[in-house]
């Protein structure tokens, strides 16, 4: 749905793309002193948001998709399935 509505992820010419989606929570807020994340493309002040990652994704050749979360790493095997990576 988000690559046929919005193109996301745009891998670059490698092949890979790395996405982070973030808790909009209360909407956008005012940059303040905290440290938020502030988006160009609205028109302040009220264009930022808290940094509170949900999770993130990663796809490269070499390690394929990888899906990161708060308790680890999880990627997906070329079937389908995905396994949780132990950590190092």
């Amino acid at each position: 749905m988000l690559k046929d509505k919005h193109g996301i992820p745009e891998p670059d010419s490698d092949g890979h793309f790395y996405v982070t989606f973030w808790l909009f929570g209360e909407g956008y807020k005012e940059e303040g002193k905290n440290d938020r994340l502030c988006f160009n493309d609205m028109n302040p002040p009220v264009n930022c948001i808290e940094k509170d990652r949900v999770f993130s994704i990663s796809s490269s050749r070499n390690r394929g998709t990888i899906f990161i979360l708060n308790d680890g790493e999880y990627r997906m095997k070329k079937e389908g399935k995905i396994i949780k990576l132990k950590k190092e």
